[in-house]
């Protein structure tokens, strides 16, 4: 049974995403409202949670593990971070999306949580998750691909004098070493609520899943420059090594029944690698005396004793017939000399006996 679900598995590694996928979305949008006396700089957002629905959709489609979050605080923010962070393995993919405000203060961008009243720099510095601990943690991780779009520093901002105070629109860059990072604006601009980078984005992976990822953003980026009316220019950089498609590369595009059929295999891939799983840890943890040997063990052993066996016992008798043929040579040459020796003797003492 074992050996027939790596066969089935072999099998399908051919036709199906090998590679567990799990993405993390968060979006925010309801922020908190205020009156005279309590500010509030970061006013509600339109779309953020309607979309992360949207793009959760496409990506169950190619495989992925979606765990959705809307309207979460600061201490959920990193409690769900850590968590979808922890569970990525080797030669996992693993996806961090973010929608709703984010700012930059002093080079650092911070993604605004809600349930927080933020009045000005100091707030957002205290109680606002910082943007690269995110990065910083998803680059660690030994997933193979890191993927992570941030769909923010949107420009609804209603306090206008409190605003000044960010002197810089948009994001900065963050380091990436191994992640591929998407902006929904370009470093420095600020993006609009109306026209998202996220409704193109989605537009852009059902368009090439079959391509690179880079072709993707490309093509995310193109189309949000032109319904914005040139406003709004997405940027992205790869710090990731290798290749990443959300279907499968090189495929021809695929079609709705295909795509069921895609999801279905994949689901039986996903059971018989925990029945494989689940055989493998029962063989390792509970031996039983009597469990039946491997067949490749089988084969080896019977093969090699009676050869061994058989050498033996043609060596034993060579070795025998050897000494009996050495031991009567050697018996036959010492009777010879001995007579030699005899003769030789009474023939000096009968001279001197003749001459008297």
């Amino acid at each position: 049974m074992r050996w027939l679900l790596i066969f089935i598995l072999l099998f399908l590694n051919e036709f199906v995403n090998a590679e567990p996928r799990y993405a993390l979305l968060i979006a925010n949008q309801d922020y908190p409202t205020t009156d005279e006396q309590d500010v509030n700089i970061f006013g509600d957002l339109d779309n953020p949670v309607q979309e992360m629905q949207e793009l959760a959709k496409v990506l169950l489609n190619y495989q992925f593990n979606v765990t959705m979050a809307a309207n979460i605080d600061s201490s959920a923010m990193s409690k769900v971070i850590n968590q979808f962070v922890s569970q990525l393995q080797d030669g996992d993919v693993g996806l961090l999306y973010y929608a709703g405000h984010g700012v930059q203060v002093e080079e650092n961008n911070y993604l605004i949580p809600v349930n927080t009243n933020f009045a000005d720099v100091t707030d957002v510095k205290r109680d606002a998750y910082l943007a690269q601990s995110a990065i910083d943690k998803l680059s660690r991780s030994s997933a193979r691909v890191k993927l992570v779009f941030l769909d923010s520093c949107r420009n609804h901002l209603p306090v206008k004098d409190k605003s000044r105070e960010f002197n810089k629109r948009g994001f900065a860059k963050m380091d990436a070493k191994g992640v591929v990072i998407s902006y929904g604006a370009a470093l420095g601009e600020s993006a609009g609520d109306e026209i998202t980078y996220t409704s193109q984005l989605i537009q852009a992976i059902q368009t090439h899943p079959n391509e690179p990822i880079e072709v993707v953003l490309s093509e995310a980026q193109t189309l949000t420059y032109r319904k914005t009316g040139k406003r709004q220019t997405p940027w992205y950089e790869k710090g990731m090594v290798g290749e990443f498609c959300f279907g499968i590369c090189g495929k021809k595009s695929t079609s709705e029944d295909e795509l069921e059929q895609l999801r279905r295999e994949n689901k039986l891939l996903r059971q018989l690698r925990q029945q494989l799983r689940q055989q493998q840890m029962v063989s390792v943890q509970t031996p039983t005396v009597g469990t039946p040997i491997p067949p490749v063990q089988r084969v080896k052993k019977p093969v090699k004793k009676p050869v061994q066996r058989v050498n033996e016992l043609v060596k034993k008798p060579v070795q025998r017939v050897n000494e009996l043929v050495k031991k009567p040579v050697q018996r036959d040459k010492k009777p010879v000399k001995k007579p030699v020796q005899r003769v030789k003797k009474p023939v000096k003492n009968q001279v001197p006996d003749a001459l008297f």
